[in-house]
């Protein structure tokens, strides 16, 4: 039987780092950097940003209706290039802070639908309205409104 001897000058090889294994994680960090540049670039600051479409409708409806300030709510929540169906209602303009109650909303999706009642004003009439607005990038884009003037009491009451 022959016996195999161990060659003692063939010892086994260093692991080394491969140039391989160096391109492979220099590619998953620029990934990384790519995929988080891509997530965050333009990140968009505005008024709806970061908010869902139903608290950025309180906060637009609490800003124009409650504080008056119709103005500073659309520059801050409208897109510039916004299609307003009513583009004379009071919550796009600057004035006194007007009673204002929301009966239900509906979100699905980029939609939100508003039932409310829209108090009198020196210039309007209180109304019951529902509007329906289209929300993107945390800007409102369209509103469709269907109202109806809510009469006085006393104007009722008399006729019949």
């Amino acid at each position: 039987m022959q016996q195999l001897s161990v060659d003692a000058t063939r010892a086994i090889p260093e692991k080394r780092t491969s140039t391989k294994n160096i391109i492979v994680v220099i590619v998953g960090i620029l990934y990384t950097i790519g995929c988080a540049f891509y997530v965050n670039h333009g990140t968009d600051w505005s008024g709806g940003a970061g908010k869902t479409p139903r608290d950025m409708m309180i906060d637009y409806y609490e800003l124009a209706y409650g504080q008056g300030k119709g103005g500073a709510a659309s520059a801050e929540y409208w897109a510039p290039d916004a299609e307003d169906l009513v583009p004379d209602a009071i919550d796009r303009k600057d004035g006194y802070a007007v009673a204002h109650e929301i009966h239900n909303m509906v979100v699905d999706g980029r939609q939100v639908s508003v039932h409310h009642t829209i108090g009198a004003s020196a210039t309007t009439p209180a109304i019951e309205a529902v509007d329906i607005y289209t929300i993107l990038r945390g800007k409102i884009v369209k509103r469709e409104r269907v109202a109806q003037i809510i009469e006085p009491q006393n104007q009722t009451e008399a006729a019949e």
